[in-house]
């Protein structure tokens, strides 16, 4: 007798690969979430922080403590992640203390460049108020993709700028331990990021604009 095809294990059919649509409901819903804007934002400066600074502290011992702390298993990681967390916001507190950290960048429409250089220039800080608003404007409009793709920006925005801020705290901790030449590149980084969070500031700006202008021009079609 015949052995039976559907039992042998080289027809036993693998489980179904994710839909490109289904990928990209959950990587909306990371947005929607705002779990992108936390993790990149918030946890992972914090993770920078608090790393740089555990060897500024420990040195040479680094590796030792850090076995030791690992050994204590699953409460080492859940208290790591809240832990960076919180540095996550201390970060973003000490970055909005300064001028540093900036939400929204407007300009006049006659001063947008085709393209911006290394540093954007020329631009005013968006108040709180008017940047809160206009995201409520296109919240308001039911935009689904639009209100994405803005919080998006925010969330580069956010991650830029904690980041640019974490890696400035953390090169403070390499010179602790003399160790000058990483330090020099985390500077080096964090002028970078420094860039692109006041560049996706002014995307913010510029997008919604255009996203409230369009939609106003619809409307009074």
């Amino acid at each position: 007798m015949a052995p039976d095809s559907s039992s042998s294990p080289s027809s036993s059919s693998s489980p179904p690969s994710p839909s490109p649509s289904a990928i990209g409901s959950a990587i909306d819903k990371m947005y929607t979430g705002y779990v992108l804007r936390d993790f990149a934002g918030k946890v992972l400066p914090g993770a920078i922080v608090g790393a740089a600074w555990f060897y500024g502290l420990f040195g040479e011992h680094t590796e030792a403590k850090l076995e030791s702390a690992i050994g204590l298993g699953v409460p080492f990681w859940l208290l790591s992640l809240a832990a960076c967390w919180m540095l996550g916001y201390t970060v973003q507190s000490l970055g909005e203390a300064t001028p540093f950290l900036v939400y929204g960048l407007e300009m006049p429409e006659s001063n947008i460049p085709e393209r911006i250089r290394f540093w954007p220039r020329r631009m005013t800080r968006l108040p709180l108020k008017s940047m809160y608003e206009r995201q409520v404007a296109v919240l308001a409009r039911n935009d689904i993709a639009n209100s994405n793709y803005m919080e998006r920006m925010a969330a580069v925005r956010e991650m830029c700028g904690n980041g640019a801020v974490a890696l400035g705290v953390s090169a403070i901790a390499l010179l602790v331990q003399s160790e000058w030449p990483l330090a020099v590149v985390l500077i080096v980084v964090a002028l970078l990021l420094a860039r692109m969070h006041r560049v996706h500031a002014f995307y913010y700006w510029l997008y919604g604009s255009a996203i409230l202008k369009q939609q106003d021009t619809s409307g009074t079609a």
